[in-house]
C-alpha cells in the first residue's frame, strides 16, 4: 500500500559570484571583488577557520508608479570564499567599499616576509 508523504520546499539561495583579480605586494595580498549595488551596511566579510568568506546583498528599488515588464537584477546576494594560507596575519585584514569594489588587503606575518640577507 502507498502512502502520502509530504513534500517539503526547502530555500536554497542562489549566489553571484562576484570576479576577483588577486596580487601580491612586498607585505601583504590584495583581492578586488567586483560587487556593484551593495553598500557598507550590506557587506560581511569574515574569517572563519582558514577561510575568508564574503557577502554582500543589493536590491533594486523599482521605479515609483512602475510596472515591471522584465526583471533579473531586483535583488540578489553574492558570495565568495577564498582559503587562506599561513602566511597572512588574520588580524590585519582590511576592507575597504569604493564605488562598487571591495579592495581586501591581507598583511603578510613578519615571519613570513621575504628577507634579504647582507653577504659579508
Amino acid at each position: 500500500m502507498l502512502k502520502d508523504k509530504a513534500i517539503t520546499k526547502k530555500s536554497f539561495t542562489t549566489y553571484i559570484t562576484p570576479p576577483a583579480d588577486l596580487y601580491e605586494t612586498k607585505d601583504s595580498y590584495m583581492i578586488f571583488l567586483d560587487m556593484p549595488g551593495v553598500s557598507r551596511d550590506d557587506l560581511n566579510v569574515k574569517v572563519v577557520d582558514n577561510r575568508l568568506i564574503v557577502q554582500g546583498k543589493f536590491e533594486i528599488t523599482k521605479p515609483k508608479d512602475s510596472e515591471v515588464l522584465f526583471s533579473e537584477l531586483e535583488k540578489g546576494e553574492y558570495r565568495r570564499e577564498f582559503i587562506l594560507s599561513g602566511d597572512i596575519d588574520r588580524n590585519k585584514i582590511e576592507a575597504k567599499l569604493v564605488n562598487g569594489v571591495l579592495t581586501l588587503t591581507l598583511a603578510k606575518r613578519e615571519e613570513s616576509k621575504e628577507i634579504e640577507i647582507k653577504i659579508n
